[in-house]
């Protein structure tokens, strides 16, 4: 079987970082490097990144092909909301 040696991940909307957890919980160590837009699902990133060095949150923001501001449309779920 081959192995991948990943260091880094881009997590883009992650909400409040459900799959960068489940990362560290499966054994990966590497950077990880999480994007998201909303607020509140921001806020509890931040405080879920806290204590990890390698979890960088980066400021709120959307991540796609073009610059510039986009309409968002936030679900009563917030993990459903999309641009």
């Amino acid at each position: 079987m081959n192995q991948v040696r990943i260091d880094t991940v881009f997590d883009i909307g992650v909400n409040i970082g459900q799959f960068a957890q489940e990362l560290r919980s499966v054994g990966f160590f590497g950077k990880i490097i999480s994007f998201d837009p909303l607020t509140t699902a921001h806020a509890q990133l931040t405080i879920a990144a806290a204590r990890d060095q390698e979890w960088l949150v980066y400021p709120r923001s959307a991540v796609g092909n073009e610059d510039g501001e986009i309409e968002i449309n936030i679900a009563g779920n917030s993990v459903s909301s999309s641009v």
